[in-house]
């Protein structure tokens, strides 16, 4: 009698988009554009995006959503998550700094 192997797990993808909407939109596009070829995906995201990604892409069962904490970085304004809640245009330049060293 033969035995049966299970299917391997679909593939994979991690999203991680740039904390700023006109980043993150298209991100959501190309993540649902993945997951409706079988892709399972994970958006990557700070407590402050999660409910507009959540919005965006709860019709979609294989797209998960992980919610990491923004780091605290000195110098910076509390509770700046993404472009938009920046108090003014300056400090767009040193947002990029404020997120964590990818490994």
């Amino acid at each position: 009698m033969a035995t049966s192997t299970p299917p391997p797990p679909p593939p994979h993808a991690v999203i991680f988009p740039f904390m700023a909407q006109d980043h993150t939109i298209p991100l959501l596009d190309i993540s649902k554009a993945l997951s409706s070829r079988g892709l399972k995906v994970t958006v990557v995201t700070n407590p402050q995006n999660a409910p507009f990604i959540c919005s965006k892409v709860s019709d979609c069962s294989s797209i998960s959503i992980s919610v990491m904490p923004f780091p605290r970085v000195p110098d910076f304004p509390r509770g700046c998550e993404n472009t938009a809640s920046l108090p003014s245009i300056p400090w767009s330049s040193s947002f990029p700094s404020s997120q964590p060293p990818k490994k």
